[in-house]
């Protein structure tokens, strides 16, 4: 049997694709969440029984003005927060990311099954079948939004980097 029709090359494929969706969402996420921080920080600070209003700097003419300019932004900001959705992008990206984790897993230790028994048993291949379940579920519930081709670029060659075609052992049978 030619090594690259080995039907092994479909937990592999899977594996592969797996840790793409979880590097994808990850990478994602990190943003939003940064984003989400950064707004929780500034209301904070801003709100009234914060230990930062009580400094003297705020006594002054300058720190009287940028206080007021920082309670108008943080007024805004504490408006707008519920509508910019961070809080359900970040809840919809660590699900997704969770899938793909687990079955990522599920697939590794396959991965090391078949290396370690040096064959693709019929036991490996059921545990394979419930895997790939996962993977199709996984996909079916990402989140539906624009792709970013630039991010996709990325992890793409990170799998890559992290799983060349060399590093599985495909079974002689």
């Amino acid at each position: 049997m030619d090594p690259k029709a080995h039907p092994a090359w479909e937990v592999y494929d899977s594996l592969r694709t797996a840790r793409f969706g979880s590097a994808y969402y990850i990478a994602m996420l990190s943003p939003v969440q940064q984003k989400n921080q950064w707004t929780e920080i500034l209301l904070a600070i801003a709100v009234p029984g914060s230990a930062v209003t009580a400094l003297p700097m705020w006594t002054t003419n300058y720190g009287s003005l940028a206080w007021a300019i920082l309670v108008s932004v943080c007024a805004f900001v504490c408006v707008a927060k519920p509508f910019l959705g961070w809080a359900d992008a970040i809840q919809r990206y660590e699900a997704t990311v969770t899938r793909y984790r687990m079955v990522e897993s599920e697939l590794a230790e396959i991965r090391s099954l078949i290396a370690q028994q040096r064959t693709y048993d019929s036991e490996l291949r059921a545990r394979f079948a419930v895997a790939q379940r996962g993977l199709l579920r996984a996909q079916e519930l990402e989140p539906r939004e624009v792709q970013n081709p630039k991010i996709q670029d990325r992890i793409f060659e990170l799998v890559n980097r992290e799983f060349p075609k060399d590093s599985f052992f495909v079974p002689s049978q």
